[in-house]
């Protein structure tokens, strides 16, 4: 588990001592103000660095090698100076998560008012993994669609009221028996409480 303190536009990049990469984008859990970024390694032998990079691919920073046979529980790094600052109470946190075992891995796209605001892949884990991306826009009606390589589109209009926050909850399901591949989205004015 890598602790970050970076903007949610951000990507971490594990960088493995034979060169394997596993890039994941960060979450941000409610509440905390603290954002994590997680990635599955086959084995924990040998080392790894972090890097943190911006959107258009750029590395901006990276860490020493860690030796993956003596981590602990958790590796927190702190990005000196901060690479961005991570917004507070955004008016809008989209919240994304793959939920379908019969998709493991799926690339889903959230565009709002014509422009992507999320576009990455999503592993199902242990279905227990959710994706903030805190955004700031202007009060006032929005258009959100979610589409997926899996074949799911669904739009939804989004209302933010002047002053006050919204958060979507994006939640993608597969095709199981036979069934289309499919979202759920909901809007709220009260950040989720996932479990």
């Amino acid at each position: 588990l890598i602790d970050l303190t970076v903007n949610p536009v951000d990507s971490v990049r594990f960088v493995r001592d034979n060169g394997d990469t596993v890039d994941v984008t960060p979450f941000r859990m409610p509440g905390s103000g603290k954002q994590f970024a997680v990635a599955e390694l086959p084995y924990l032998e040998g080392s790894v660095t972090v890097e943190i990079l911006d959107e258009s691919g750029t590395v901006l920073q990276t860490t020493a090698a860690f030796d993956l046979g003596n981590l602990t529980d958790a590796v927190s790094l702190e990005s000196t100076p901060p690479l961005s600052t991570a917004l507070t109470d955004p008016p809008l946190s989209v919240y994304v998560s793959n939920q379908s075992f019969a998709d493991p891995s799926v690339d889903i796209t959230v565009a709002i008012d014509g422009e992507d605001v999320v576009d990455g892949s999503f592993d199902v884990g242990s279905q227990h993994s959710w994706y903030e991306h805190a955004l700031e826009l202007d009060a006032g009606d929005h258009a959100l669609i979610a589409t997926s390589s899996g074949g799911a589109s669904q739009e939804m209009l989004v209302t933010i009221e002047d002053g006050k926050q919204a958060f979507v909850v994006i939640t993608y399901w597969g095709s199981v028996e036979g069934g289309d591949a499919r979202f759920d989205i909901s809007v709220t004015d009260t950040p989720p409480a996932f479990r």
